[in-house]
């Protein structure tokens, strides 16, 4: 842990190892930072300025400044989860707008904050790291207006089938000779322009799931190869792709569905610590009479940096945690909304493997 704000000079030898210890902060490629009980002062390592294009200076003995910049609706749902942590000895989860520096709009950011521990007394208190999850919520606020959709549909299917009731009752009171002669042209001519309103409302229920624009998922994998494969070389990383044949068209969005990848592989490129291989096999896979678009990215490596923790899903708070397992956890969230799910082996010591399977749309 860093020792202190970095202000005072430590001596030659501790100036040194706080320099080195600056540089390891620097490299983690996550956003991440450090409090100080009262959030008088802080330090924040590249990522965590480029995210929200703040520094130190700008939070030094301004501890109200990090929650005004959160959006207002979202202010107390944070400061509850800092109470929260303040008696807890877990990380404390917590999802809120934020406005980077002369932005008009907001990120959504997922901070995960616990208290830092230690025998004796350090100037830090709270270690915080931050995943921006603006494409997961986009996804939510879609799934919120489909399900208002729905709601109505249902509403009006309930008031149709209410009104087919009533008239069914009226045809009998008439019978009956009870009321008043039915005019049957003109109860004919209603029943028919129900009937074409009930059809109108049928195609639309039907179309409802065939909205839901079909993607090719090899299409947005050679994307995303293209695009990491740069980053990948820098990482001396080997990359290999097969294709076992062409993949089924699957429901999403494409930039969800983008945004999903791309958080794998960024997972799978920080497993190899000093470069490796990176083999990606995708084709056509059936499970239980129900076919599948199958992506599976193996990670080859002597240097091989295994996962703490037995679920790389269950995201925790530490140095160790920076290596991309919130990206993992984000991109199951986003394709468990596309009937998408992703699940994570180790096949040995120097070895993994990250299988995505998305189910294939019915068009």
């Amino acid at each position: 842990m860093l020792p202190d704000d970095g202000t005072a000079s430590l001596g030659s030898d501790a100036d040194h190892h706080f320099d080195e210890a600056r540089a390891f902060w620097e490299l983690i490629p996550c956003a991440i930072s450090l409090w100080s009980r009262e959030r008088s002062y802080c330090l924040l390592n590249r990522s965590a300025k480029r995210l929200i294009n703040y520094s130190e200076t700008d939070f030094l003995n301004r501890p109200s400044l990090w929650v005004d910049r959160i959006h207002p609706d979202d202010q107390q749902n944070f400061l509850k989860s800092q109470e929260r942590l303040a008696k807890s000895k877990s990380p404390v989860q917590c999802d809120y707008r934020f406005f980077p520096r002369n932005a008009d709009s907001p990120l959504w950011i997922r901070e995960i904050s616990t208290i830092c521990q230690g025998k004796k007394k350090i100037a830090w208190h709270i270690l915080s790291m931050y995943t921006e999850i603006s494409d997961l919520k986009a996804t939510k606020t879609s799934e919120t207006k489909d399900n208002h959709i729905a709601n109505a549909a249902k509403l009006l299917t309930h008031e149709f089938q209410n009104c087919v009731h009533k008239i069914n009752m009226e045809l009998d009171l008439a019978k009956l000779g009870l009321r008043g002669k039915v005019k049957r042209s003109d109860l004919v001519s209603t029943v028919d322009s129900m009937n074409r309103s009930l059809e109108d409302l049928r195609a639309k229920l039907v179309g409802v799931e065939e909205d839901r624009a079909s993607q090719n998922p090899l299409a947005v994998l050679d994307n995303i190869v293209q695009k990491m494969r740069k980053e990948l070389n820098r990482q001396r990383i080997n990359l290999h792709v097969v294709r076992r044949g062409p993949l089924p068209m699957v429901q999403g969005d494409d930039e969800q569905l983008h945004s999903a990848f791309e958080r794998v592989f960024q997972f799978c490129g920080a497993m190899l610590k000093d470069g490796g291989n990176l083999e990606v096999e995708a084709g056509p896979k059936e499970l239980g009479g129900q076919v599948y678009a199958e992506v599976k990215l193996t990670t080859r490596s002597v240097a091989f940096i295994e996962p703490d923790k037995q679920d790389v899903f269950q995201s925790d708070v530490g140095i160790e945690g920076g290596r991309n397992e919130f990206g993992i956890d984000l991109a199951r969230e986003i394709l468990s909304r596309y009937r998408g799910q992703i699940s994570f082996q180790r096949k040995g010591r120097n070895r993994s493997q990250v299988t995505i399977l998305i189910r294939a749309s019915s068009k």
